[in-house]
């Protein structure tokens, strides 16, 4: 009866590295993407702190060079980004 309980208590342990395994995994995994989405929002307020240097001039200046409907949405969209980074 002790052999058994041995027996199946070692055979219970051998697993639990690889459970402690797949856990580390888990968390190391959800703190990467934290680490990313971080990341992200970052270089967007970067981006966004960009556009709002750059003054109605340039604005014009890069979108006289686009098709008049290109520069129409060119412009909304520079617009929609900046109000966007102000909230």
């Amino acid at each position: 009866m002790i052999s058994l309980l041995g027996s199946l208590l070692g055979f219970g342990t051998s697993f639990a590295p690889k459970i402690l395994d797949v856990v580390k995994n888990g968390q190391e995994h959800k703190q990467k993407l934290a680490l990313m989405k971080m990341q992200m929002e970052m270089a967007e307020k970067g981006t966004a702190l960009k556009l709002k240097e750059l003054d109605a001039e340039d604005l014009d200046r890069m979108a006289s060079k686009l098709k008049k409907v290109q520069a129409k949405k060119f412009l909304k969209h520079i617009s929609s980004v900046v109000a966007a980074s102000d909230s």
